[in-house]
């Protein structure tokens, strides 16, 4: 209905560093902006609404979607007893019941580790087995921010998580043209 809300705007100066804004702008200064910016403005606006509903849109840049922390997938870089954990502790997740007990995999580790002749499960194994018990969908930080405000403040925000690369949808891509091409004529 309104818009923008222009007292969460937030600007830099680009550097020699980069051809861009990417190398100043990462997720902990979205998580800043979103609690120390956007919060305080929709406090402040909502003394002049009715309604406390919002729009909150997102595009699909990688410091949007860093995910929550117990929704993070196993990697390469963890070692056995991390894949070993994280399997544990997602087995409460599985919605299609559990490949294991936490006391049947920290058993039958335990007696592989104990036995030298046998080696235990390989690393391999456990990456398989932790991708196939991790999340299959993703669940983004800024999605615990929202639930909390709305629920702090009984605000309604939605989130609109624009598709990627599709400019017509994504304002600020049609705000950058504009901006594009005034540098192109006056530079």
């Amino acid at each position: 209905e309104r818009g923008w809300l222009m007292s969460t705007v937030q600007m830099w100066q680009g550097t020699r560093k980069s051809d861009d804004y990417h190398s100043e702008m990462n997720a902990s200064v979205f998580e800043a902006w979103f609690k120390e910016k956007l919060v305080p403005a929709l406090d402040k606006e909502q003394g002049s609404r009715r309604k406390k509903d919002w729009v909150l849109v997102i595009d699909r840049a990688p410091y949007h979607l860093e995910q929550a922390d117990g929704n993070r997938g196993p990697t390469t870089s963890m070692n056995r007893t991390q894949l070993a954990e994280y399997v544990i502790a997602q087995q409460g997740r599985k919605d299609t019941g559990e490949l294991w007990t936490e006391q049947e995999l920290l058993h039958d580790m335990q007696l592989r580790e104990s036995n030298r002749k046998a080696a235990g499960y390989s690393k391999s194994f456990l990456l398989a087995l932790a991708r196939d018990v991790s999340p299959r969908t993703k669940h983004y930080k800024w999605q615990d921010w929202v639930a909390d405000l709305n629920k702090q403040r009984l605000y309604d925000v939605r989130v609109l998580l624009l598709p990627v690369a599709h400019p017509r949808l994504n304002a600020i891509e049609l705000c950058w043209a504009q901006v594009k091409e005034y540098v192109r004529h006056n530079n």
